[in-house]
This record gives C-alpha cells, sequence and structure tokens, in this order.
C-alpha cells in the first residue's frame, strides 16, 4: 500500500472488502485533503459511515494519542474487518469502534445492503437489522465533547445522522463533511442543520440541476 504520510507506522490489511482504491493510497483525496486541512493534534474526529476504517485510520496519524477518533460502522463484516484493523494496531485507547448505524432513533432499524460493501444504507424494505444510535446520545455519554470535525457518508441518510444531533451541533459546533448521494438527502440535512451552519454552497446544489453525488463542509458561523 502506498500510504499516506498520516498513516505511516500503521498496519492495513489488504483484502476484496477494502479494494484498490483503498491499496493505492489515494482513495477520496479530495476528503483527505479536507481532513489534513481541518484537524490537528488533539482534535476529536467521528467517522459516521466508517466502513472498513480508511478514514479513521488516517485521522489516527493526524490527531495523535491526545485526540480521539470514533468510527460507526452497522454492517457486521465490515465492522469485524475495522475491529480486526483495531487490533492489529494496538487496541489504541484514543480509537472507539461502535457496530451501529447513526439515525434520529435509538432502536434496532432495517438495513438494506447494496452490491458493494460501501453502498448499504438503512431502509424500511431492508432485510438486514442493525442497531441505530443518536449522535446526541453518544456525544452526551462521551467524557470529552469538545467535537471538532464530523464525516458522515451513509448513503442518502445524512438528514436522520443529523436530526438525531441537535445538542451536539447547537453546542459543540463541529464542522461537518457530509457527502450527499441525492436531492432528497440534501433536503433532509438542510431541514436539520441549527441556524447556526453555513448551508449556502449545499442549498445552491440542492436547487441546481446536478445529480452526481458530492462532498460538502459545512461550518457553524
Amino acid at each position: 500500500m502506498k500510504a499516506p504520510a498520516e498513516m505511516k507506522g500503521r498496519l492495513w490489511m489488504h483484502s476484496t472488502r477494502a479494494g484498490r482504491a483503498y491499496a493505492s493510497g489515494r482513495y477520496e483525496a479530495n476528503v483527505q485533503q479536507v481532513l489534513r486541512e481541518y484537524l490537528t493534534e488533539g482534535a476529536v474526529f467521528w467517522d459516521v459511515g466508517a466502513h472498513v476504517g480508511f478514514f479513521s485510520l488516517f485521522c489516527l496519524g493526524i490527531v495523535g494519542k491526545s485526540g480521539r477518533v470514533i468510527s460507526f460502522e452497522p454492517l457486521i463484516d465490515n465492522f469485524e474487518y475495522l475491529k480486526r484493523l483495531w487490533i492489529i494496531n494496538g487496541t489504541l485507547p484514543e480509537w472507539s469502534l461502535h457496530q451501529a448505524a447513526v439515525s434520529d432513533q435509538r432502536k434496532v432499524m432495517n438495513f438494506a445492503e447494496g452490491p458493494t460493501s460501501t453502498t448499504g444504507k438503512l431502509d424500511t424494505e431492508g432485510k438486514t437489522r442493525v442497531q441505530c444510535y443518536r449522535a446526541d446520545d453518544v456525544w452526551l455519554a462521551e467524557t470529552r465533547r469538545d467535537l471538532t470535525l464530523v464525516k458522515v457518508d451513509v448513503e442518502g441518510a445524512a438528514g436522520g445522522v443529523l436530526a438525531g444531533a441537535r445538542q451536539l451541533l447547537e453546542s459543540a459546533r463541529p464542522r461537518l463533511l457530509v457527502e450527499i448521494h441525492a436531492k432528497e438527502e440534501a433536503r433532509g440535512v438542510l431541514s436539520a442543520l441549527p441556524s447556526c451552519y453555513d448551508a449556502k454552497e449545499l442549498t445552491d446544489w440542492e436547487k441546481g440541476r446536478s445529480v452526481h453525488s458530492q462532498h460538502f463542509l459545512l461550518s457553524a458561523r
């Protein structure tokens, strides 16, 4: 693996689940750059929709031992890969794993698995049952509430993530790096965001013609 500098000294596992894009070290280079720019040593990062942990491991190299990374992944196969990655890297105390989706309700919900390990999502028609947590509940249970940045990549369900994070967003005001997959998801995010967040770029995208998924960095004023 041609690892980014942030992953130097970390162990990675090659597998078909991780995919060639991860092995190249160039996966979503635009996201890597945002994380480099806004995270520093000692920062707190949440990875919502962590998949197999590439960005979680990447951010550990930035925030260091004085920082904190919390990863959420509901699918058992992805989570088992994530857990093995955590183990071979020394069961780092600054890295916490949750086998759960993040939504506006704390309950077991239906999840539809996609054609690849990256494309599953919460869906009432889904055949897989997964545990869901509210971000506010997790945040209130944390000893550190100074949350720096939250990455959300949940295949269309970002509105539900933010709807369950109202207290967190209004109090901690972290930057949000959200991948939007469709207009409906954009509307859900916009309706859930507190007024303290600048959402002009996302609002313009939702009103425009583009139908391609895109990452948006949302910051509190």
